[in-house]
């Protein structure tokens, strides 16, 4: 009688680190779904911040490409009757390796003031190269006089909860000045 209630003993504890095992199975599960919501969340945050870090790298890259063709530019053979800013557009453009030249709000060439502010002397071109204010002509710029080149660029934000932080566009801004040659 004594040996049969061992036996018993014996299966009931036999046993038991299996259902344990079973119950440990089903805690990991559980805790590996709620740490993963908060992982995606990390990674998808990591991807839109560099989303949009790469899109402001890019446009300085642009905008300094750009400033570098207007500084050296011959002015001095600017035909005044033709849109001569579009050798800058399209120096932006062609650099613009990532970006989308359509999300360009606007271009502004200009003359700046000596502390490098946007000077009254400027010229505005919109996303396609057209020119919507003009005061900056090429008679104006003339060697060891300094040009600059500003960019406003929108920017989407693509990941949802890092467009709680920024907005659903960014507006990028970027500025280049060059002496002329």
């Amino acid at each position: 009688m004594g040996m049969l209630i061992c036996i018993k003993k014996w299966e009931r504890t036999r046993h038991r680190p299996l259902a344990m095992a079973h119950r440990q199975e089903g805690q990991s599960l559980i805790e590996f779904a709620l740490i993963s919501v908060i992982l995606i969340m990390i990674v998808l945050g990591i991807i839109g911040f560099s989303l949009i870090f790469s899109a402001n790298l890019s446009l300085n890259l642009a905008v300094n490409t750009a400033g570098r063709a207007a500084a050296v530019e011959d002015w001095s053979l600017a035909d005044p009757a033709t849109n001569y800013d579009l050798v800058i557009y399209n120096e932006l453009v062609g650099s613009l390796i990532i970006l989308a030249p359509q999300r360009i709000q606007s271009i502004t060439i200009y003359r700046p003031n000596a502390d490098g502010t946007i000077g009254s002397m400027k010229n505005t071109l919109d996303a396609a190269g057209n020119r919507t204010s003009e005061n900056y002509p090429p008679s104006n710029r003339s060697r060891d006089t300094f040009i600059g080149v500003q960019v406003t660029y929108v920017e989407p934000v693509i990941v949802p909860f890092v467009s709680a932080v920024t907005g659903p566009e960014l507006l990028l801004t970027k500025s280049a000045t060059f002496r002329i040659e």
